[in-house]
């Protein structure tokens, strides 16, 4: 059995459920030449994140997931990454995003003061950052985040 890619599962997809109210569909393309809103030397690192959230939308994609992926990045480095885990969990608001931010919140153990044999100590996890960081970050999603996770993700500011 061939493996499907991302590039595939896009591919087949196309916009033919009319949108409007008028019955008529959207164009294709609506922005032929959509604006850049960042300069042309910033185009490789932000391809770069780009490519990485793809991967975990490819990741989603061989675990029977929605393919959906995406990566935070604060000061030009990854600090959480994140896939769709709705199917498998059965749960639908274990979006990329919110596993993302779990992640970058969780405590993790710190490398040299934790063996597995030890049991846990308070001192041994911190959390990886606070949700301080967020309005820092940089969002690169596979997808447009929907609505709800927008509202949500309002609350994380204050």
């Amino acid at each position: 059995m061939k493996r499907k890619t991302i590039s595939e599962e896009t591919s087949k997809t196309k916009m033919d459920a009319p949108a409007n109210i008028d019955g008529s569909e959207h164009p294709a393309n609506p922005l032929p030449n959509p604006p850049e809103t960042f300069l042309p030397e910033e185009r490789p690192v932000h391809e770069r994140f780009m490519r990485e959230a793809l991967a975990m939308a490819q990741l989603a994609l061989d675990t029977d997931e929605t393919p959906v992926g995406c990566v935070f990045v604060h000061n030009r480095a990854v600090v959480a990454r994140g896939m769709n885990a709705t199917n498998r969990t059965l749960n639908g608001t274990r979006h990329a995003e919110f596993l993302a931010i779990a992640s970058l919140l969780s405590p993790t153990p710190l490398p040299a003061s934790v063996s597995p044999n030890d049991p846990p100590k308070s001192e041994s996890y911190r959390p990886n950052y606070t949700a301080d960081i967020l309005p820092e970050c940089d969002l690169y999603v596979t997808v447009e985040p929907t609505g709800a996770k927008a509202e949500e993700g309002k609350g994380l500011e204050s």
